[in-house]
């Protein structure tokens, strides 16, 4: 096992490729630690629900209020969402068998929905922390319950209407 190690660190790209992961993982784990200002850390940890689940998939950054803390999702999803996307756009579909510049093409429109789905899940989480604020509903306790949505949507006009005087 050593003998293959030593003999990739012989090889100048198999080294150059090692060093740029290890080199990745280290900036993604600083962005892990680094706290949005403004942005206390979110109480969801033991939870069941999505943000639960959200939490356990970027490795508790989400709770933390952390800079990376959407992780990959974004990106998996825009994968997803451009792959069968290909089958209902003609012009995508001819990208997509036009070879190496046609997957070059597609993966900039992968790259740019990711863009936008990582904008819009940041915004999306950003309100739910301001909602959970300010309303005082927990994410996966009253708001998510049978029953609860009422509740709280009585809670949130009973804000408004003392905003309003």
């Amino acid at each position: 096992m050593f003998e293959t190690i030593r003999n990739a660190f012989k090889i100048k790209e198999v080294r150059r490729k090692i060093f740029l992961t290890i080199l990745f993982v280290i900036i993604y784990r600083l962005g892990c630690m680094i706290t949005v200002p403004g942005l206390s850390a979110i109480e969801i940890e033991n939870e069941q629900g999505i943000l639960g689940l959200l939490d356990s998939i970027t490795g508790s950054a989400l709770s933390q209020g952390t800079l990376f803390s959407l992780g990959i999702s974004p990106y998996i999803n825009a994968s997803i969402i451009v792959q069968l996307l290909t089958v209902a756009i003609p012009s995508w579909t001819r990208m997509s068998k036009e070879g190496e510049e046609g997957r070059e093409k597609l993966n900039k429109i992968t790259r740019w929905v990711t863009f936008g789905l990582a904008i819009l899940s940041a915004v999306g989480i950003v309100l739910l922390v301001m909602v959970v604020a300010v309303v005082g509903l927990h994410p996966a306790g009253q708001l998510f319950q049978p029953g609860g949505v009422p509740q709280g949507v009585q809670q949130a006009e009973h804000l408004q209407v003392g905003v309003d005087r």
